[in-house]
């Protein structure tokens, strides 16, 4: 069934202010930059969001959680669980150009811009980064019980250090200018990864 107008309106929307809020950051993103972009009036904007605010809460939810968690839901159900992390890593070297790589995450840049100020957002960014922890937790405790990790390894603490290196990771490359760097950096976190093998 197709999407009714409204729906493609909305969608419209969150794209466009997603794209901008990564860019620009949120307090370099106008509303009328939005309404150019998405070429909507301001009545349509309005029909669907009542803020910036709720429209920011919007795109975090519906835009950049749904796409940060599906970069790492297939670990679950992987035969080999550290080498699907390890591949998702490298992934994201690959994906995107060279001016979004040089962006920074978009995750932490709103965190960096907000969360000291805004619990909301301190809240969705924690949130996020603990399901993503969990999964690499769960996916080392799987390979665990596959013995393909020996059973010294603290499933935790691994999944804690790689989320301290994923998020670095981006904060380097925005600093530097670098897509190489961000390919360096993801190949030694995947090497890390793939060292916790037997």
């Amino acid at each position: 069934m197709a999407l009714r107008d409204p729906d493609r309106t909305r969608t419209n929307i969150l794209e466009v202010a997603a794209a901008n809020f990564h860019q620009k950051g949120f307090q370099g993103t106008s509303l009328s930059d939005i309404l150019q972009q998405a070429n909507i009036s301001k009545g349509a904007l309005y029909h669907h969001f009542t803020n910036k605010q709720e429209l920011l809460y919007a795109v975090f939810d519906e835009v950049y959680e749904l796409k940060f968690l599906h970069r790492w839901m297939h670990i679950l159900a992987a035969t080999d669980p550290v080498e699907a992390i390890a591949e998702a890593v490298e992934c994201i070297a690959n994906e995107g150009s060279d001016e979004e790589m040089c962006q920074g995450c978009p995750v932490h840049n709103i965190a960096a811009e907000l969360a000291s100020n805004d619990e909301n957002i301190r809240l969705r960014v924690e949130g996020l980064y603990r399901k993503i922890q969990d999964i690499i937790a769960q996916g080392i405790d799987s390979a665990i019980e596959k013995q393909q990790v020996p059973t010294t390894v603290n499933n935790q603490q691994v999944a804690l250090f790689f989320m301290c290196c994923l998020n670095g990771i981006p904060q380097m490359v925005k600093s530097c200018q670098d897509r190489d760097v961000f390919i360096q950096l993801t190949s030694a976190l995947s090497d890390y990864v793939r060292g916790l093998k037997k």
